[in-house]
């Protein structure tokens, strides 16, 4: 039987860039199933999702980015994918990246590949302010794990049946799962690699690393990243 892919995309208020989106992913993995797993949008993102071909799972109310993370994963894991792929509505993911991404997890290479563009030069490259907290991030968790990551805040990812697992778990850091999500995957024996993807500039509205929102994220991140180190294993 073939390996079968699940595309988890979270989304809020994404109903102007999910045609785009799901248009390209039927273009470049039309053998995977999409969810999308809408987080109390009050846009239409539902409708628009499933009027382009996509399953969808509704939060009534907007619960956070983690959160919808942790209700697709858990979708996939109790549904018997092999492979979940995430990555965001808002257009930044590039859906070209997705088979490369997904190929290391479903040959058994790893358990969680992460997708940076900082190995793809066609990518476009962040604002310097947070280059110079990517960096940051990025150094502490090579310090922790000895892991050559480049982009530990990408939330392009792949995860086999292991790696799911883990994320539907209680212990998943549902605020804030950036870095302090590879050191504690990579803690509990998990193999992690990371892989060249596309990505192109997303929508600011939302994200947690810009405007006001940063300094508690980088904040929140260091701290979370301390608690994982001082957790026994």
């Amino acid at each position: 039987m073939a390996e079968s892919i699940c595309i988890l995309i979270p989304a809020y208020n994404e109903a102007e860039n999910l045609p785009g989106l799901l248009s390209q992913i039927k273009q470049t993995a039309s053998g995977s199933d999409v969810v999308v797993i809408d987080d109390g949008s009050q846009d239409g993102t539902s409708e628009t999702a499933r009027s382009h071909g996509a399953k969808v799972i509704t939060h009534f109310h907007n619960l956070g980015y983690g959160s919808a993370i942790q209700t697709g994963v858990k979708y996939a894991l109790r549904t018997g994918y092999d492979c979940a792929v995430l990555l965001d509505g808002d257009g930044q993911h590039d859906p070209a990246s997705i088979p490369g991404l997904a190929a290391p997890c479903l040959s058994g290479e790893a358990d969680l590949v992460v997708g940076s563009r900082f190995r793809e030069p066609r990518s476009y490259r962040p604002s310097l302010p947070r280059r110079a907290g990517i960096f940051v991030l990025s150094h502490l968790t090579r310090l922790i794990t000895g892991l050559p990551v480049t982009d530990p805040t990408s939330g392009f990812l792949a995860l086999n049946r292991r790696a799911m697992e883990q994320f539907a778990s209680r212990d998943f850091p549902t605020e804030y799962p950036d870095a302090n999500n590879i050191i504690w995957l990579h803690r509990l024996g998990l193999r992690i690699s990371e892989h060249a993807v596309l990505m192109h500039p997303g929508q600011p509205r939302h994200s947690m690393h810009r405007g006001r929102k940063a300094p508690y994220y980088f904040f929140f991140m260091i701290f979370s990243i301390l608690v994982i180190i001082l957790r026994k294993k």
